[in-house]
Parts: C-alpha cells; sequence; structure tokens
C-alpha cells in the first residue's frame, strides 16, 4: 500500500507527466476537500482525479452539507452555498444532488450520496451542535 498527499489544482508543466499517473489509484479518499475550492474549480479537480483513478477503483467523500452548522455561523458569505473563512480559506456546502452532478459531469458513475447528519453534546459547556455532512461513494 503506497499513501500519499497530491494538489489537484497543481498544473503541470507541458511535456511532464501528472503527478499520479493515468489509472494509476485503486483507491482515493476526500475528506473536506472540495469545500475548500471555488465551485469553478470542482468539476475540473475530479477530472484529474477521475484519470487517475484504475477502472473498477472507489472514491469515497465527505464534505459540508448545505446549512451546516459553520455555514450558518458564517460573518462572510460570498453566495448561498459559499462562504470565505476568517484564515481566508474558502468552505463550500453541498447538496447530494450537487455533488452527483459535478462527479457525473468528471466521467464518474455515482454509487451513493446522502447526507449524514451528526447531533454532538458538549456536556461541560452543555451546548447542542448539529452538523450536516454529504457522503458519497464513485467510480
Amino acid at each position: 500500500v503506497e499513501v500519499f498527499v497530491c494538489n489537484i489544482t497543481d498544473q503541470s508543466p507541458p511535456g511532464m507527466p501528472p503527478p499520479v499517473p493515468r489509472d494509476g489509484v485503486d483507491f482515493i479518499l476526500m475528506v473536506f476537500v472540495l469545500s475548500a475550492l471555488a465551485p469553478s474549480q470542482h468539476i475540473p479537480a475530479l477530472m484529474k482525479l477521475r484519470r487517475a483513478l484504475k477502472p473498477g477503483g472507489m472514491l469515497c467523500f465527505r464534505d459540508y452539507g448545505l446549512y451546516d452548522m459553520s455555514q450558518m455561523r458564517s460573518q462572510n458569505i460570498l453566495s448561498h452555498r459559499l462562504c470565505r473563512r476568517e484564515d481566508g480559506t474558502l468552505a463550500y456546502f453541498f447538496t447530494p444532488e450537487y455533488t452527483s452532478k459535478i462527479f457525473e459531469s468528471a466521467g464518474f458513475k455515482v454509487i451513493e450520496t446522502s447526507y449524514c447528519t451528526v447531533h454532538l453534546v458538549n456536556k461541560k459547556k452543555q451546548t447542542d451542535m448539529y452538523r450536516i455532512f454529504v457522503h458519497g461513494k464513485f467510480q
């Protein structure tokens, strides 16, 4: 097993091979990756990952869902689903429908997409936190 991290927004210089060869990986785990990219980068980034995934390989996805607690608290809203955090990074909030659409547009087969809601309780502070994520499996 070889595990590595790569920047899916990097452009390989002309004549240079991509950082991950075509059909070079069996499994991709994307956890809170696409939300940090501008929406215009979603499909191009996914197309790079699709080229890298071997036939029959699997990509598992988890990211912020629409109306997650972090979206509701955001002070810097750029659009209905896009916010800028205090540190300058982006946070995009997904729906299962949009997630399926962008993965299909990038050439993936959608196995499943769904919301995952989590209720966290901080007993010491007596606070409740309601988190909303989108999960997906794609080939």
